[in-house]
């Protein structure tokens, strides 16, 4: 198979990508993507690159939706995009403080 490359346009919304097969490179970060990362309201395009075959599966959120599953500060994903690990890393933490 032959390298291809996507734009990827912003859509206003938060993302969770879950990539299956080898992740494409970014132009954005100039580095792989993630397996799966958490991706917040992005202001440019980027470029992906993928090498080999590649499925997504890209779950769309509004910023309210985003919300109940990541109880994380919108603004720490503004223009940025965080590792799945790191996101409900930050979830547990914040669940804890309302343990007895």
């Amino acid at each position: 198979m032959n390298n291809y490359t996507k734009r990827v346009i912003p859509i206003g919304c938060m993302r969770f990508v879950f990539h299956m097969g080898t992740p494409p490179f970014s132009t954005l970060t100039n580095d792989y993507q993630p397996i799966t990362f958490v991706e917040g309201h992005m202001t440019s395009y980027s470029n992906l690159t993928y090498h080999s075959h590649c499925k997504q599966v890209i779950v769309v959120f509004t910023f309210q939706g985003a919300h109940v599953f990541f109880y994380i500060s919108i603004l720490e994903f503004y223009n940025s995009s965080k590792s799945q690990t790191r996101a409900i890393k930050n979830r547990y933490k914040n669940l804890k403080q309302y343990e007895n």
